[in-house]
Formats: structure tokens, C-alpha cells, sequence
């Protein structure tokens, strides 16, 4: 019987990432997620539409401060694909403000704003940024 229950232990926990990849996949999948970060005065905002093939497109607007109280914008449109790997979201494409792929694991900050409201944490660094996700969102 020990025996037993430690081999159910097991599968449990192999196949929670799995679920885990599932769960996020279906909460982004189709939807609308919009980002803010910001860094050093500067503060940038992503509209992205996650589709169901794994292709992600949008814009932004990135805000640039000036020390003197000056400051200036740039906007552009963003293209490229989503995936979910390992329990977070990894994007790559053209107009986003880094190069290559880059993974965000994804935690849900409150229920207060009908559970759209989310924090993205770099894997590679932990460098972070608030999110709102609107599930199937067509745009």
C-alpha cells in the first residue's frame, strides 16, 4: 500500500507542471494582454493579441523622461510568437524591446480587478512587470 501511494505521489508531481502549462496556455491563449514596465524614468506599454497558433501581434509606446522635465515617445507594432514552456510565458519577435527569446513566469497579483491582473518575472534575470490579461479578447 506504501508502495502505491508513493508511486501516485509521483505522478502527481510529474504531471502538475503539465497542468500547470495547460492552465496558462488556456488563460492566454486568444486573449489580450496588456503590459506596462518602466526603468530609469523611461516607461513602456505593450498591447499584445496571444492567438490560438502561437503568433502574437500588437503595438507599444515606449515614454522617454528627461531629466530636465523634457521627454519624447516612439511607438511601433510588434510581431512574432508565444509559446508556454515550463509553467511560463516565453515570447520572441520584431518590436519588442529585447532580442531573442525570453520567458516570463506569470502570477496573479489580486481578484480585485476581475482576476485580470497579473505580475510577469523574468526567468533569466527576475526583472518584473504588471500585466492585464482579457481572455478572448478579439482586437
Amino acid at each position: 500500500m506504501r508502495l502505491m501511494l508513493t508511486a501516485i505521489a509521483i505522478g502527481v508531481v510529474l504531471a502538475a507542471p503539465a497542468a500547470a502549462n495547460n492552465d496558462l496556455s488556456a488563460l492566454l491563449s486568444g486573449s489580450e494582454v496588456r503590459r506596462s514596465s518602466g526603468g530609469g524614468g523611461d516607461t513602456r506599454f505593450d498591447v499584445w493579441r496571444l492567438m490560438p497558433d502561437g503568433t502574437l501581434s500588437g503595438n507599444y509606446l515606449t515614454e522617454y523622461r528627461m531629466r530636465s522635465g523634457g521627454g519624447w515617445a516612439a511607438e511601433g507594432q510588434v510581431t512574432g510568437r508565444w509559446s508556454v514552456e515550463n509553467e511560463a510565458l516565453c515570447i520572441e519577435g520584431r518590436g519588442l524591446e529585447f532580442a531573442g527569446k525570453k520567458c516570463y513566469s506569470i502570477r496573479q497579483m489580486d481578484a480585485a480587478e476581475g482576476r485580470k491582473r497579473y505580475s510577469a518575472a523574468s526567468v533569466a534575470n527576475g526583472d518584473s512587470w504588471e500585466l492585464y490579461v482579457y481572455p478572448g479578447a478579439r482586437g
